[in-house]
């Protein structure tokens, strides 16, 4: 159940005009949960564009 509770931080991020960037979570067997929060019109965003929604 946890994974889909994480999930909700991206919808808190962006009420926030942030956007988060996550590359791992313990959740989904990750080391660690790694993430960040940065505006929405972040240039750091283009480089992570692709990245799933964890």
């Amino acid at each position: 159940m946890l994974p889909y509770l994480c999930r909700t931080d991206h919808y808190l991020a962006e009420v926030m005009h942030a956007r988060l960037i996550r590359t791992q979570i313990e959740a989904l067997g990750g080391d660690c949960c790694d993430y960040w929060y940065v505006g929405d019109e972040s240039p750091a965003l283009e480089q992570y564009k692709d990245l799933e929604k964890i």
